[in-house]
């Protein structure tokens, strides 16, 4: 099978001297690039068996960043996430190496650590037991098998009507929002009540600093924003698209930020932010 979260079986060897059995990979990545996609040597995931753990997690990614954006783009990624590491942010860990299909020919891939389980817990105590959402482009479909990419909905609730519909989605529903604000943690709870009111307080737009820094990590979005909006990462959450970014909160009390992922689009000239 070639869907997308169909695993194939692997076994993984690093450096010619461990050897990792009941591994298993799957591709994966944005449809954009059905090229690299399709070739399971350039992009895709991978993880190891629960008795198993290579530095520290279980899961990896890996992107031949050339084949999709060309080698201006090797370091935007790495370099993002040095930016952020340098002034006290979360960033997944990540690192260059050629990768091995069988008798194929070596890729140079960037294997990355995904935005999950393993990487919460690192940086937070129980920090998988948190809220967790990937955030994505907004589509709407019409029973003419019409679709609409709404792009310019952030922190949205309630927003107006792209399209002049009169039965667009209650916006206090779940289900008005979870093909955008994809749940990566507490599936079977479907409990977005938590997201709903924090889009509900923006967009009443009456709440002081106090206010919403008691929901908001608001020093860690700064940082965000400002690494993001520094390199014109213009396919992103914090500039012209409302996608390629992690929401989430912490267990017991915490308070909501961003996460970095996919920076394969900043430092463009004459792109939106561009300094």
């Amino acid at each position: 099978p070639f869907l997308s979260n169909s695993y194939k079986n692997m076994t993984m060897i690093v450096d010619e001297s461990e050897i990792f059995y009941g591994a298993e990979i799957r591709p994966s990545g944005s449809p954009w690039h059905t090229s690299a996609r399709a070739n399971l040597r350039q992009r895709g995931k991978w993880k190891l068996p629960s008795s198993s753990m290579f530095r520290n997690s279980r899961k990896f990614t890996f992107d031949n960043t050339i084949a999709a954006e060309g080698a201006g783009a090797l370091h935007n990624n790495n370099m993002m996430r040095y930016l952020l590491y340098q002034l006290g942010h979360e960033v997944n860990e990540d690192e260059f190496a050629l990768t091995i299909e069988n008798d194929n020919a070596p890729e140079f891939n960037e294997i990355v650590e995904p935005c999950g389980n393993d990487m919460l817990d690192r940086f937070w105590t129980d920090g998988s037991d948190g809220e967790f959402y990937k955030i994505d482009d907004h589509f709407r479909f019409d029973d003419n098998y019409g679709k609409a990419e709404i792009t310019n909905r952030h922190f949205w609730y309630d927003a107006p009507n792209s399209r002049g519909e009169t039965n667009y989605p209650d916006p206090n529903a779940a289900g008005s929002y979870h093909t955008a604000w994809i749940k990566r943690s507490r599936e079977a709870d479907y409990d977005y009540s938590a997201l709903i009111n924090f889009f509900k307080t923006l967009s009443e737009n009456e709440y002081t600093e106090d206010e919403i820094g008691r929901m908001v990590n608001i020093d860690k979005l700064a940082i965000m924003t400002a690494v993001r909006g520094y390199a014109a990462d213009w396919d992103s959450v914090t500039n012209t698209r409302p996608k390629n970014s992690f929401f989430y909160r912490p267990p017991n009390g915490g308070r909501w930020q961003l996460l970095h992922w996919d920076s394969d689009l900043g430092f463009q000239s004459g792109s939106a932010g561009d300094p």
